[in-house]
């Protein structure tokens, strides 16, 4: 897994490429919690590089969406398709986020 950092018109962009699992999702969980230490009130995770995700990182997006709220932030995803989407479904996640189907999408209806 490898994540891209960057930031659009105050949006931080997070661009996750490969599969998140058990083995790497404490690198995605260290990553969300420097966020929140730094301050970050609007977070999108884009991941139209990622073709699977399993529980724990499922958990790591939970606890990100908690922490963001409790610092009057949010989290939002993009670019969710195939298997990760059938799990955000599954797990029913999905209706815990706003989640936009392309991350130009998703920076357009932020920025609003």
């Amino acid at each position: 897994m490898e994540i891209r950092q960057s930031e659009v018109n105050g949006i931080k962009v997070l661009d996750v490429e490969g599969d998140v699992n058990m083995d790497n999702s404490q690198e995605l969980r260290a990553v969300f919690k420097q966020l929140v230490k730094d301050g970050v009130k609007k977070l999108l995770v884009d991941l139209s590089g990622s073709n699977y995700i399993d529980s724990s990182c499922l958990a790591t997006f939970i606890e990100m969406r908690k922490n963001m709220r409790e610092m009057d932030g949010n989290i939002y995803i993009s670019s969710v398709s195939g298997k990760v989407k059938g799990i955000f479904e599954v797990s029913k996640v999905d209706t815990l986020f706003k989640i936009f189907s392309s991350k130009t999408e998703a920076l357009a209806q932020i920025q609003q």
